[in-house]
Parts: structure tokens; sequence; C-alpha cells
């Protein structure tokens, strides 16, 4: 709900923006999540990291295929890879934030 803007105000009644952003601030700087093809580019990192062989091939099999998100996310939910994923993950998604506020605030689009 809080992710979701037009949900939270169907759901209130009340504006996303009036709730959760004060008033006092004279900037605010809109980090949005990734794109799906951001996303998908940190799984093929991701794979092109693995040291096992087998999951290697069957993870570069999943993202050449339908359903790529889900399927991925079940070969490494069952997978000694799976704390590994999660810290990759972690890191590159801070990275896109980083590159994002050093960009808006290099460039002044806050």
């Amino acid at each position: 709900m809080f992710n979701d803007p037009e949900e939270y105000e169907s759901l209130t009644g009340e504006s996303w923006e009036d709730t959760f952003k004060y008033p006092g601030w004279k900037k605010c700087i809109t980090v949005e999540p990734p794109e799906s093809f951001e996303s998908f580019k940190i799984m093929e990192q991701f794979v092109d990291e693995i040291d096992d062989n087998n999951l290697q091939k069957r993870l570069v099999n999943v993202l050449s295929n339908r359903k790529p998100f889900a399927n991925f996310k079940n070969v490494i939910e069952n997978s000694a890879f799976r704390e590994h994923w999660f810290t990759f993950k972690q890191m590159k998604l801070e990275e896109l934030v980083w590159g994002n506020l050093s960009y808006q605030l290099n460039t002044g689009n806050e």
C-alpha cells in the first residue's frame, strides 16, 4: 500500500503526497524502483558470478524463457546461493540509488 500512491489514496481517501511528504521540506528527491530491464540486468550479472556450472546453466535457461523473474526466484530460493543473491541484489540496488542521487544532485534535477 505504501509503495503504490494510487492504492493508498483509494483505500484511505487521503493524498499519499500530503500524508508522507513533510511540508517543511524545500527539496525532495524521489527514488523510483528499478525498471524491469534494470532488474533483469542485475540477475544476468549475478549469473555471471556464480561458480556452480550446473546452477549457472539453469539460470541462463530460466532467463531465456518465459516468466524469467518468477522462475529465477524459484531456482534461487532452493539453492545454496540464496543468501549470496540477496547480498548481491542489495549491493546492486544501492549502486543504482547512489548513481541516481549523484546524478540528481550534480544536475540539479531534484
